[in-house]
């Protein structure tokens, strides 16, 4: 600014006679009422510092000649809309004359503003301070000596206060029309300034309003602004503008303003560009381009997502088992109160607001655990997230005990209740004897007292008479207690205690706590049928009934099937019933690229006394998918000390751990059938896995070659063609496997590469498993319209991921003189009929035009000319997006989306059937000779059909 004054300080004024700088006084009087301020138009000082023409009295009444208070000299060289601003209070009455003057070589003064008798008059009388500005750019633009001043007289017979000034300014004002932005002050814009700030709406909602953005006009010249409105570009419908209030012209010194609002119709970005034709000097044109743009999304919905701990703890899935994980308690004593909480955090990862209800347990051991949903919010908005903790405090003495976190919520892509499994092994710690009973060993069955021997292995099944006794079972005392267990030698009972044979050799009367004792028994039946007995022992556990009573039976037989089942051929393993997944069975680590493991042979034998008959082995269970049956050579009949056999290989297709088992039903006598396998492996990937994500490692997940929509985290936005790149987006690739990745560095291709910029500045061709490296890009278009180009990198991930991967990315060009589409949209067809021909239009931008589809492709019997006509004949019926593309003489182009609906043809039906006559009436339209040709055809072998039924 060249020059101000605040008057708290003596600048060079040249005063006359009745003015002075001082402080005001507040004066007052009355006949005619009259005043001057109490205090300075200076908020910022307190000295109330001014000048002014008989400061705190009247100016003199009848006085001859004029008195003048004149300004420095101020250097308005560099000047281009040189502007004069103070603030006024000012009394003047009818009869005395007062001015503002300005010189640029101080002799020649030239009337800026007066009032005198000869130019009519009325009474002015200030009670406030108002700010007055003026132009003085044709005498004070390029000078160097400028000055201003202010005089009274000659003054009539009326009093007044005359002359108050403050913050006298000379500047330079810039245009004459300025245009800001947002709430006051606001931000000032340019003519045909680039999208950005409040003028880029964002994401809107379809067919909702967003919030009003106000724009502020302020008249920087000297004369009234008067103001045209009117709209232009591709979606000017989806921008209303708010003229309430309104001044239009603009009067000097002043301001107004207006709002627009953004209201998409469809989805994508929507522009519009407000076109202000104006009479304002200083300024390029007569046209103020405001540009406006958002982007119409789908109705905002939450998403839930559950993770482990905090907000970037591991994802729990739906019903997701707690083995592994922190949710598995582990082992906790009865008495020893809850154990330490484990959070789990409910998230909002969508758009909109996700309605939850608070939390509770099920299923049976729910009370077992003890859930904390204080501060659970039910109610979270997008990106908002609340939580519960949950920890395990069991009254009861049982491994297993399990329960779920139920959260019943709104998200309709997710179950709800969304169910989170926990478990937790209930134990004591006994400070007395306690006696623990397994059956087959130390890891087998536990045995209650008086428990029923069906299903058990207590059940000895069919035995021949006088063929000896059965394999021994044995019997297993542990002592789980702090003292010593005294038991009693265990002895037979019940009605058949002869047909077993009961052995003690070893058995120990008194077990040590931890320690442990046992005796067998087994089945030697004497006589045909079904034989039951017991066998007691005597015990000092306070806890458990003593005696205790161990049933046992077993079937009397003449002859029988006996089965063997061995894991590893004749030599191999025996199993029992079931047999678990251990040894040979489970077959450890596999890369799921490997292909099938060494297969193990199941070998079954017949060593009873009669022929045995098997059923074919079968998979089940949730793995089942991953192992591999071979029953070539397996025969179902297996002859009295004969065997046949079949094998079973692991082959993962995916990562993790896999159970399942193969069953073989069977006639065999003394057990139980089917004879049940189990066997377990777990899939690995020894491989780098590349994964890439749009803006965080969290981001969402891009796969290669991806299209990228409008809107989406691979879109680079909108930029005028002169106002640079946009702001960058940024890639994240992540090593989801379990060695190390090694990348290429990232290169653009594609039609329009050179208009985008990558930025690998810290990104890194070496990433460790589990970490992740970054690039960004930008766009910086050169031409208008949809920009298209790919990021390509190679890796060296094996799990069939193409390589070199493509990342998709797309920006935009904009300007308001840029080339646009003007067709709306397209007739409907039907198959079989020549279709209207279509010339599409276009205006703006350079002509010639060259026409294009774009990412997309016309049903089968349609062209599209590079002159811009559609013609042809539609081979196919249904309803078709299609987008069109046009490009001008410069290279900018502009892109529609337009929906073409394709008829069945009159004769002939639909790919997707139809009812209807055979024929068509002359109002359905005519069809080719082909057409007709092939519906007689089609109506005759109607006929011979009809005939032969």
């Amino acid at each position: 600014m060249p020059f101000s004054d605040n008057f708290s300080t003596d600048k060079g004024w040249q005063l006359g006679t009745t003015w002075t700088r001082g402080a005001t006084t507040g004066y007052s009087a009355a006949g005619p009422t009259r005043a001057e301020p109490s205090q300075d138009a200076t908020a910022s000082s307190s000295d109330n510092m001014i000048i002014g023409d008989t400061i705190g009295g009247d100016y003199p009444i009848n006085q001859s000649q004029t008195y003048w208070a004149v300004s420095p000299m101020v250097n308005c060289t560099t000047a281009q809309n040189a502007r004069l601003r103070f603030s006024r209070w000012l009394g003047n009455a009818i009869g005395t004359s007062i001015y503002i003057q300005i010189s640029n070589n101080g002799t020649t003064w030239n009337t800026v503003w007066e009032q005198t008798p000869a130019g009519g008059q009325s009474t002015i009388m200030d009670t406030a301070w108002t700010t007055f500005t003026y132009n003085i750019s044709q005498w004070a633009n390029g000078f160097a000596t400028v000055q201003i001043r202010f005089g009274v007289g000659p003054t009539g017979a009326n009093p007044h206060v005359g002359w108050s000034i403050d913050n006298f300014e000379i500047y330079d004002g810039g245009p004459d029309m300025e245009v800001r932005e947002g709430p006051a002050p606001g931000t000032v814009i340019t003519n045909n300034q680039a999208v950005s700030g409040l003028r880029q709406f964002g994401s809107q909602q379809v067919s909702t309003s967003s919030a009003a953005v106000t724009f502020t006009i302020t008249n920087n010249g000297a004369t009234n602004l008067g103001i045209t409105f009117s709209e232009q570009g591709a979606n000017p419908g989806d921008f209303t503008a708010n003229f309430t209030g309104f001044t239009n012209p603009i009067p000097p010194g002043q301001s107004s303003s207006f709002t627009y609002v953004f209201y998409p119709t469809a989805l994508g970005v929507r522009s519009c560009t407000a076109v202000l034709t104006h009479n304002a000097g200083g300024t390029s044109g007569q046209q103020f381009l405001i540009n406006l743009e958002g982007t119409g999304v789908a109705a905002a919905v939450g998403v839930l997502e559950v993770r482990l701990g905090t907000t970037t703890g591991p994802v729990i899935a739906h019903q997701q088992s707690p083995t592994g994980t922190p949710r598995d308690f582990g082992n906790q004593d009865i008495g020893a109160g809850p154990t330490a909480s484990l959070t789990i955090t409910i998230m909002n990862t969508g758009t909109g607001p996700l309605n939850l209800t608070v939390p509770d347990l099920g299923p049976t051991w729910w009370n077992q655990f003890v859930l904390d949903t204080t501060g659970f919010a039910t109610t979270l908005a997008a990106g908002a997230s609340t939580s519960v903790t949950i920890a395990f405090d069991p009254n009861v003495v049982q491994n297993g005990l399990d329960s779920f976190i139920r959260i019943p919520h709104t998200d309709a892509t997710q179950t709800s209740p969304y169910e989170v499994p926990v478990i937790g092994n209930g134990t004591t710690t006994v400070t007395t004897p306690q006696a623990t009973v397994k059956e087959g060993s130390m890891a087998g069955p536990t045995v209650t007292h008086n428990q029923a021997a069906a299903g058990t292995a207590r059940d000895f099944g069919g035995q021949i008479v006088s063929a000896g006794p059965t394999a021994a079972l044995s019997i297993f005392i542990s002592n789980t207690g702090s003292q010593a267990l005294t038991l009693g030698t265990p002895t037979k009972g019940g009605t058949h205690a002869s047909d077993f044979v009961l052995s003690t050799t070893g058995f120990s009367t008194s077990v040590a706590p931890g320690g442990n004792t046992s005796f067998t028994i087994a089945f030697d039946p004497t006589s045909v049928g079904v034989k039951n007995a017991t066998v007691t022992f005597t015990h000092n556990d306070p806890g458990a009934t003593s005696p205790f009573t161990i049933n046992v039976t077993g079937t009397g037989i003449t002859t029988a099937a006996v089965i063997v089942v061995k894991a590893g051929g004749a030599a191999g393993t025996t199993l029992t019933n079931p047999a678990p997944a251990t040894g040979a069975l489970n077959f450890g680590n596999l890369d799921i690229n490997a292909g099938p493991s060494t297969a193990v042979v199941i070998y079954i034998e017949n060593t009873g006394t009669a022929s045995m008959t098997l059923g074919t082995p079968a998979l089940a269970g949730a793995g089942a998918p991953h192992f591999v049956l071979n029953t070539a050579g397996y025969s179902t009949t297996v002859a009295v000390g004969a065997n046949t056999s079949f094998t079973v290989a692991f082959d993962p297709s995916t990562i993790g751990a896999k159970t399942a088992n193969v069953s073989v039903t069977h006639n065999a006598s003394g057990t139980a059938t089917p004879f049940v396998i189990n066997v377990a492996g777990n899939g690995i990937l020894n491989s780098p896995i590349v994964e890439v994500r749009e803006g965080t490692a969290t981001g969402t997940v891009v796969t290669s070659g991806a299209v990228a929509t409008s809107g989406g985290g691979r879109d680079c936005g909108s930029v005028d063609v002169a106002a640079g790149a946009t702001s960058p987006i940024t890639i994240v690739i992540v090593n989801a496997g379990n060695q190390p990745m090694t990348l290429g560095t990232p290169t653009l291709t594609g039609p329009e590469a050179s208009q985008f910029a990558l930025d690998t500045a810290g990104f890194s061709t070496t990433v460790a498993a589990g970490a992740s490296t970054q690039l960004t890009v930008t766009c910086n278009p050169t031409a208008v319209g949809t920009k298209d180009a790919q990021i390509e990198f190679t890796h060296n991930d094996t799990s069939g991921t193409p390589s070199p991967f493509i990342v998709p990315v797309i920006g935009r060009g904009t300007s308001a003189t840029g080339v646009q589409i003007l067709t709306a949209s397209l007739p409907s067809g039907a198959m079989g009929t020549s279709f209207s021909t279509v010339n599409f239009s276009a205006n703006q931008g350079t002509a010639p035009y060259a026409w294009s589809m774009y990412k997309s492709t016309l049903p089968a019997g349609l062209t599209l000319s590079a002159s811009g006509v559609l013609s042809g004949i539609p081979a196919v019926s249904g309803s078709f997006s299609i987008a069109v593309r046009v490009t001008d003489a410069g290279g900018g182009t502009d892109e529609r989306n337009y929906t073409l609906v394709i008829a069945g043809s009159p004769l002939l039906p639909t790919a997707g059937g139809g009812g209807g006559g055979a024929c068509a009436s002359q109002s359905e339209g005519n069809l080719g000779p082909l057409a007709a040709l092939a519906a007689l055809l089609a109506l005759l072998a109607g006929v011979r059909v009809a005939r032969r039924a």
